[in-house]
């Protein structure tokens, strides 16, 4: 990437700067954790809490004599910390089971990338503050962002270094791994999105599509797609850098949904317009239409399934898209109001004073990553 695209990206971002990575290049591997106790978490890094020899975990004791009240009764302790605020980037959550008869509360899965490497997906359950399952993800080299997305019984995740690395796994049901690989390189700006619903998973992300990450390969926006049981269905250059410049769809986030066994990949042009691609399974261009926006130069807040359509949110506009799944219809709808349908609300701010990523709903509970007495810890109160 070069200088200027970097400055335009870092400018652009409202949260913390991200740190850059570098791999070492292994092949990953994967495997299952046996649920053996590790070591216990004395050194900084290490995965809280300790697993019971009878294959569940139970939340360890704070390394304070108190967390608060809500965290004796609604907190996990993680792992131990010593940043300042919360790390937006090497933890991330997904609801689970809802509650019911088999767990009281509900589960939540929560990944975590801790700093020897062992990068875990585990599913907590909330009343019992205990682990329903976990698996490590072995992928060769340390890995500092972790991002999960649940479809079913699947769960996808997307890990990766900031100009380095980028994997793509899948784990299905008890968390036991179908499938992980290294997708290539990911630039300084990271994935766009990882979309998927129950038959067909899609990667978009701006680097270089290799597996070895050769230098002098061609960059630009690349899609990578899976099917059901993880099979690689296709690989696809979308728009390729030229030159010492970036593709027009540097730096897009949320730019992509999966409907239908449908992929809908928005990008920029090089007029500073957006126009919008149905994709197959096999990542082939089926429709594509321009899109009018206001503003010369677009950014995508995020595209969703909605109502049996698409709708497309942008920075700066105060209306949405609504478009239909066939391409041929887009209105503007605004934003708030009772009609037409909006975009899902967004989840209220997590109660109390912690610093705390974005929370997620779970029956009538709000649950959230916060930093809680020293730790990084998986929270949870009852939703305003």
């Amino acid at each position: 990437m070069n200088t200027h695209a970097a400055l335009r990206f870092f400018a652009a971002l409202s949260a913390p700067a991200w740190l850059a990575g570098s791999g070492s290049g292994c092949s990953p591997t994967v495997e299952v954790a046996s649920l053996r106790p590790p070591p216990p978490p004395a050194a900084s890094g290490a995965i809280a809490p300790p697993l019971s020899s009878s294959a569940r975990a139970t939340a360890p004791a704070p390394s304070e004599k108190a967390l608060g009240a809500i965290l004796a009764t609604h907190g996990i302790p993680l792992v131990p910390s010593a940043a300042p605020e919360f790390s937006v980037l090497r933890y991330d959550l997904a609801p689970g089971a809802e509650p019911g008869a088999a767990h009281r509360a509900g589960t939540v899965f929560v990944a975590l990338a801790d700093d020897k490497g062992r990068d875990t997906v585990t599913e907590w359950d909330l009343a019992t503050r205990t682990a329903v399952n976990r698996s490590t993800l072995a992928l060769g080299e340390l890995v500092d962002n972790l991002r999960l997305l649940r479809r079913g019984a699947t769960i996808h995740v997307m890990a990766w270094n900031l100009n380095g690395s980028l994997y793509h796994a899948q784990l299905g049901a008890g968390l036991q791994v179908v499938r992980a690989e290294k997708l290539g390189s990911v630039s300084i700006s990271g994935p766009d999105a990882l979309a998927a619903d129950d038959s067909l998973a899609v990667v978009l992300a701006n680097g270089v599509p290799d597996d070895t990450g050769r230098v002098g390969d061609p960059s630009g926006l690349f899609a990578v797609a899976y099917d059901a049981s993880g099979r690689r269905l296709a690989r696809r250059m979308l728009q390729a850098a030229v030159g010492d410049e970036d593709e027009p769809s540097f730096g897009m986030h949320g730019n992509l949904a999966v409907v239908n066994g449908h992929a809908y990949v928005v990008l920029r042009d090089e007029d500073r317009g957006l126009r919008i691609l149905q994709l197959s399974r096999d990542l082939r261009t089926e429709r594509e239409a321009k899109l009018s926006v206001a503003g010369k130069q677009a950014t995508v807040q995020s595209l969703d399934a909605v109502d049996g359509g698409l709708r497309l949110a942008l920075m700066d506009e105060p209306d949405v898209l609504a478009i239909s799944l066939d391409l041929s219809r887009v209105t503007r709808q605004p934003r708030s109001g009772d009609a037409p349908p909006m975009l899902p609300e967004p989840a209220p701010p997590f109660p109390g004073d912690a610093p705390c990523g974005t929370p997620l709903h779970l029956g009538s509970e709000l649950v959230a990553l916060c930093l809680c007495g020293g730790w990084q810890c998986l929270t949870w109160a009852p939703a305003p």
